[in-house]
């Protein structure tokens, strides 16, 4: 079954501030400046932080880094520690990476699609209530979940410089893409016992395959060679 998911309220609403950011930094000055190349846009190294991430129910703290090829292509990587700060189940935890391809559009730099790939493995420790049907007993038990996510994303992204003369920018990214679950697991419940239904409901603690909305405003630090 198809799922649609990831769109949390934390997560559209960043995903709104990016595309609203983006049509109000965009469109005026591209509809007013000529079509040229502008290299100090692009440098060899970039090095990003993705600070509205801790806003997210599962926050994501991390930094990536990224290597750009040419004036058209770059890679960009991201590794971050998944931390649940307002929903707070016992022992939550995991990682998430992610691996993008970018092609910065011709004479527009500043603006680029992208094509990630990206990983999430994450557990969580909750009680549930427990059965034997041998014994027809319940237990009220706790149990550790392992998830583990792979998914792929087409993105499109913007940069608004912050302070150009330090290669300092903003970079606002929405997409679309889809992930599925690759592994499920439960520990600790006794020989014989099984939960007798899904009901934890802890927001985006649980998640599932389907369709899912990456969506991230960066602060984007540019470095090295000028291209």
């Amino acid at each position: 079954m198809l799922v649609i998911t990831g769109m949390t309220p934390a997560r559209l609403t960043v995903y709104c501030l990016a595309l609203t950011a983006m049509l109000i930094f965009s469109l005026p000055s591209y509809a007013q400046r000529k079509r040229t190349v502008d290299t100090s846009v692009l440098s060899r190294w970039e090095l990003s932080f993705n600070p509205f991430g801790l806003l997210e129910p599962k926050a994501a703290v991390g930094v990536g880094v990224g290597f750009v090829l040419n004036r058209h292509w770059g890679l960009w990587s991201e590794t971050s520690r998944l931390q649940h700060l307002f929903i707070n189940p016992e022992s939550s935890s995991g990682i998430r990476q992610i691996l993008q391809l970018k092609y910065f559009v011709h004479g527009l730099p500043d603006i680029f699609f992208a094509a990630e790939v990206r990983y999430k493995g994450y557990q969580y420790t909750h009680t549930v209530d427990l059965h034997n049907a041998t014994t027809d007993e319940y237990q009220r038990h706790q149990l550790t979940e392992h998830q583990r996510f792979l998914g792929t994303a087409l993105q499109f992204g913007f940069r608004r410089s912050i302070k150009k003369s330090i290669g300092l920018y903003m970079e606002f990214v929405i997409g679309a893409g889809y992930r599925h679950i690759v592994y499920d697991h439960q520990t600790g419940a006794p020989q014989g016992f099984y939960r007798t239904a899904k009901d934890i409901d802890l927001g985006d603690v649980v998640e599932n395959t389907g369709i899912y909305y990456p969506g991230s405003i960066r602060l984007v630090w540019m470095f090295g060679k000028k291209l």
